[in-house]
């Protein structure tokens, strides 16, 4: 098999399956109005100390731009058209979802220490794990965007980010 063959197959396994990682987050934050409400409310984090903390309007448009961001940005890495816009865009989208990520962390962590300092120690082993969850939950997310910003830079620096299995290739754009 041809060399470029190789590594046109495997850009196109890396694009799409960086794509399927935001197509499926963006169905887990907007999917659902009730979705939606999460998300919102979950995006004032990013509002923390500022004179717009806690604004739920602005959280509403953070998250419907993530949103915007995630599935613009997985639909141009999948099809291979505008391949590198798209890879900025989930830059753009991810770098908050870091600190999104290590804020809740902290909230997370917070919280199961106030449940625990109310309960009386009964359910302490319960509670650890609960910490423990809460705190590898955000922390591996985090790490996992720190990835996949790794990714979506060397798509816009690559010389093709796009390659024959795309459909700018297809369309000879």
């Amino acid at each position: 098999m041809d060399s470029a063959l190789i590594n046109d197959i495997g850009l196109f396994v890396l694009r799409a399956s960086v794509a399927y990682v935001y197509l499926h987050g963006a169905w887990m934050i907007a999917g659902t109005a009730e979705r939606r409400r999460l998300t919102a409310d979950r995006s004032t984090v990013l509002l923390d100390n500022t004179p717009l903390s806690g604004n739920i309007a602005i959280g509403q448009l953070l998250g419907a731009g993530a949103s915007i961001f995630m599935l613009a940005g997985s639909l141009a890495l999948i099809l291979g058209i505008g391949t590198r816009f798209g890879a900025v865009l989930l830059i753009l989208f991810t770098i908050p979802g870091i600190i999104v990520h290590l804020r809740e962390l902290a909230q997370s962590v917070g919280l199961v220490d106030t449940v625990a300092a109310h309960s009386g120690g009964e359910p302490a082993d319960i509670l650890a794990k609960l910490r423990w969850s809460a705190y590898a939950g955000h922390r591996s997310s985090a790490n996992k965007n720190y990835a996949l910003i790794g990714t979506a830079v060397y798509l816009v620096l690559c010389t093709d980010p796009n390659g024959q299995l795309s459909l700018s290739a297809a369309l000879g754009i």
